[in-house]
């Protein structure tokens, strides 16, 4: 059979669709996540501008920022995104390399 690791055209275009997937759905969490953190950072400071006998901001906003999902560092994902998008690339590279510069396996002379 042929080697699983071997990329055609088609299969190089399905990987690239397929992380740019993963990517627009990184940036949608990652948005979804700021969105709903500013906003409930925003009704806590209405809440305590307005229920001045009752504050209770600092004591939420210091729970918020103990979540994971807030405090998280997702470097990581970047970076494993950005390397699959640059071994994709550099697939391509080499397969139009390849295709317009056939290896010269000619002796030495």
């Amino acid at each position: 059979g042929s080697d699983d690791r071997e990329t055609t055209p088609d299969k190089e275009t399905l990987l690239l669709h397929r992380t740019d997937e993963v990517a627009e759905c990184f940036l949608r969490l990652e948005k979804y996540v700021n969105i709903n953190f500013m906003g409930f950072h925003k009704i806590l400071k209405k809440h305590d501008k307005y229920v001045m006998n009752n504050p209770c901001r600092e004591f939420y906003v210091a729970r918020l920022h103990a979540q994971a999902w807030v405090r998280g560092d997702y470097s990581d994902i970047v970076v494993r995104l950005s390397a699959i998008y640059s071994t994709l690339r550099k697939d391509a590279l080499d397969t139009a390399t390849t295709t317009t510069n056939p290896p010269n396996n000619a002796p030495p002379d």
